[in-house]
């Protein structure tokens, strides 16, 4: 643009010249012509941002280009593509262009720029838009030799307990300490209250699920390919745990807000709801790994068995 600005000014300058020299209608009808006419187009470049919407679709019978940037970004892996692409204004015109990654993640497709350019290349109009697509990448699914210990299959009711967090089943105590500012009156011990003279609480216990957690460390700086293939062994593993019938947790750390992510998978539609999840999350380095967010989340349950999983290929995997 800036070349063509600056060709159309030493076009002018030497218009000019000529007419000061000249001082005749023919030179004087050059000059007009030359301001004139490059200053229509671009009225009519602005004519025809206004009609031309995020869906690429601008007006026949106003010359012009149509200039846009679109931005492919994996939100997953972290991966980026752009692309830039000029087209004539003209009715209905459509343009199609096709993305592809060979990594697993949420494939976010944006326009990063639009703007219609008069025939000369002077000026450019941007036009507002909002135009965002997101489309899924399931990992790969891998063969995978699972041998699972007969004492961890699930079962509907727990009678174990943490002996690290306490909880809140009441048929179970975690541990009796003094009262602290903040503690609820109806966790207070009155009957041991009144025995020692000092008010002391009552913690309750937490019960242990007896099911499997599958985590993945979200929370490393890591090479597209090693996080796409962690994410492979995730889902592979999560995949045979329910083919086996074998309910499960997945957890991860959420990179943008730093908190834990829990989700319960039942089902392979639990599966492909957790994922559409996950891969929507960056994987990047944070001030708390992903086995610290559980362990300061796990105030509510804990499970039997916790699994990390990472990009080492896994031919057998014993749980």
């Amino acid at each position: 643009m800036a070349k063509n600005r600056i060709a159309l000014a030493i076009w002018l300058f030497a218009v000019v010249f000529l007419h000061i020299f000249g001082n005749n209608y023919g030179t004087m009808v050059i000059l007009t012509a030359s301001v004139a006419i490059p200053a229509l187009f671009v009225a009519l470049a602005g004519i025809a941002a206004r009609r031309t919407k995020a869906g690429l679709a601008g007006s026949g019978f106003l010359p012009g280009y149509i200039n846009y940037h679109v931005l492919c970004e994996n939100l997953f892996t972290g991966e980026k593509c752009e692309e830039r692409l000029k087209i004539s204004t003209n009715d209905s015109i459509e343009t199609k262009f096709s993305v592809s990654s060979h990594n697993c993640g949420m494939l976010s497709t944006s326009i990063t720029l639009l703007a219609v350019t008069d025939i000369f290349g002077l000026y450019a109009w941007k036009v507002n838009h909002t135009t965002h697509n997101n489309e899924l990448v399931m990992p790969k699914f891998l063969d995978i030799q699972l041998e699972v210990n007969p004492n961890k299959t699930p079962a509907d009711d727990s009678e174990e307990y943490s002996m690290q967090h306490p909880g809140n089943d009441p048929s179970e105590t975690f541990a009796i300490r003094e009262y602290a500012p903040g503690d609820l009156l109806k966790s207070i011990h009155w009957k041991l209250s009144h025995k020692t003279d000092r008010l002391l609480v009552r913690e309750l216990g937490l019960n242990i699920e007896n099911k499997i957690l599958l985590l993945l460390e979200t929370t490393v700086s890591a090479e597209p390919d090693s996080i796409s293939r962690a994410a492979s062994n995730l889902y592979s593993v999560s995949r045979e745990l329910i083919e086996r019938e074998m309910p499960h947790a997945i957890g991860w750390l959420d990179t943008k807000t730093e908190i834990y992510v829990n989700c319960e998978v039942a089902s392979h539609d639990d599966i492909n709801a957790t994922f559409a999840e996950l891969l929507a999350n960056t994987v990047k380095e944070c001030a708390v790994t992903t086995m610290e967010a559980y362990d300061a989340a796990s105030t509510e349950y804990v499970y039997s068995v916790v699994v990390v999983i990472d990009d080492v290929e896994i031919g057998l995997l014993e749980i």
